[in-house]
């Protein structure tokens, strides 16, 4: 079955001007919908606002089963990557806790002797900031490496999850015969 989407649909369905100008950028007055074509646009429309605005109640309840699998799949692509990078953070929280207790502990002890503790205290504080400047490399290289790792995860992940609801959404178009 052919089915064709029109700018005057859009704009009746009440789709904003951001979205109808890239529509009639990429197709003009009208397009025939296809399940292939829609995944190649994926990443420009909103296809929860076209389930909701130009699909019968039926086919939006198909729709969102769909896009809550494949909102689990983008969850179970994205989690390892979000672990790792939380183990980042929390070495980093840790380091800087240890570096504020150093010098804490520096203070108090130069606090109760004399002030010829203060060389000490000085001392202390700066190995404590050395062994956290050292931490803090580790981490932000960590980091990086855990923010590189969920940012190429998370990335397939959200394009397979907007090509499922955007080929979803052309299938029960077409199907309704709306």
């Amino acid at each position: 079955m052919c089915k064709i989407i029109t700018l005057a649909q859009l704009k009746a369905a009440g789709a904003c001007a951001d979205a109808l100008q890239r529509f009639a950028a990429a197709f003009g007055e009208s397009v025939q919908v296809t399940p292939a074509l829609a995944c190649k646009h994926a990443d420009q429309f909103n296809w929860d606002w076209a389930a909701d605005n130009l699909l019968p109640a039926p086919a939006r309840a198909e729709y969102e089963i769909v896009v809550v699998r494949a909102a689990a799949e983008y969850e179970t692509a994205a989690a390892p990557a979000r672990v790792k990078y939380a183990a980042a953070a929390a070495q980093a929280k840790y380091a800087r806790a240890e570096y504020a207790q150093a010098v804490a502990r520096a203070r108090a002890k130069c606090n109760r002797t004399s002030a010829s503790a203060q060389a000490k205290y000085d001392r202390a504080c700066a190995n404590a900031l050395q062994r956290f400047a050292s931490a803090s490399g580790e981490y932000d290289r960590d980091r990086e490496r855990a923010r590189a790792e969920y940012a190429r995860a998370v990335t397939q992940a959200l394009v397979e999850y907007r090509q499922a609801c955007a080929r979803a959404w052309a299938t029960l178009y077409i199907k309704e015969g709306i």
